[in-house]
């Protein structure tokens, strides 16, 4: 639970930067922090809900890790072919 305790204050932090960058800059450039910042706290609320709740399915934790890593695949892929 302290690898997530970590990973929640990382979030949060990032959502508390994009707003003060805002604040300070009244510029656009907030929203890519803020985006990444509330999609990994929502998707940290889900995995702390599965780890909690352990589910009666079999293999379960390898449907999951298996679309973890698919996201990540996709997020890199696009990381790459922007710049």
């Amino acid at each position: 639970m302290i690898v997530e305790a970590i990973a929640g204050m990382t979030f949060m932090g990032l959502i508390v930067f994009a707003i003060y960058y805002y604040i300070q800059n009244q510029t656009f450039n907030f929203l890519i922090p803020l985006t990444f910042g509330v999609m990994c706290l929502f998707g940290l609320i889900k995995n702390t809900k599965h780890l909690l709740n352990k589910p009666k399915e079999t293999m379960h934790w390898l449907k999951i890790h298996i679309g973890n890593m698919l996201g990540s695949y996709i997020g890199a892929i696009t990381a790459f072919l922007v710049n």
